[in-house]
């Protein structure tokens, strides 16, 4: 690394590697594997990047793949606005493009799903939102209640 960058104009991290880059700035990793020898080394790095002519670029998103099941339950903020739907956009594609059950809640998540001709990709749709969290907390729904005296 320090030799790409006394040559290279943008060093590209990405792949597990990013994640000792990640903790050195201090943001958490989760679950995801971190050589604690590697976050030294990525802090040494990130200080000769500044003070170099190269680009050290980290990923600003990450995907989380082989999900069995995705619940998603509200909007990434005001999609009704142009400037502020990307956030609301990504994470609706991400839901309706998942190969496993997918679960969406919210009336608000319903709406940006049908503005971004998504709402036929999903499993479940429902505009209950408050109902489906309430349910996943495990408390006793009336409408759910009845349907198990069917």
């Amino acid at each position: 690394m320090k030799r790409f960058l006394e040559v290279a104009d943008r060093v590209l991290v990405g792949g597990a590697m990013c994640f000792s880059f990640f903790r050195a700035r201090g943001l958490g990793t989760g679950d995801s594997p971190v050589e604690e020898q590697g976050i030294a080394l990525a802090e040494e790095v990130l200080e000769l990047a500044e003070r170099s002519d190269c680009e050290l670029m980290l990923p600003s998103d990450l995907v989380i793949g082989d999900a069995g099941s995705v619940l998603w339950n509200g909007p990434m903020g005001a999609f009704e606005l142009k400037p502020c739907a990307g956030g609301t956009r990504t994470v609706a594609e991400a839901v309706a493009a998942a190969p496993g059950h997918t679960v969406v809640g919210g009336g608000d998540s319903a709406a940006a799903l049908t503005e971004f001709g998504l709402a036929q990709e999903v499993g479940w749709l429902s505009t209950g939102g408050g109902a489906a969290l309430e349910l996943l907390e495990g408390k006793e729904l009336s409408g759910v209640a009845a349907l198990r005296q069917i």
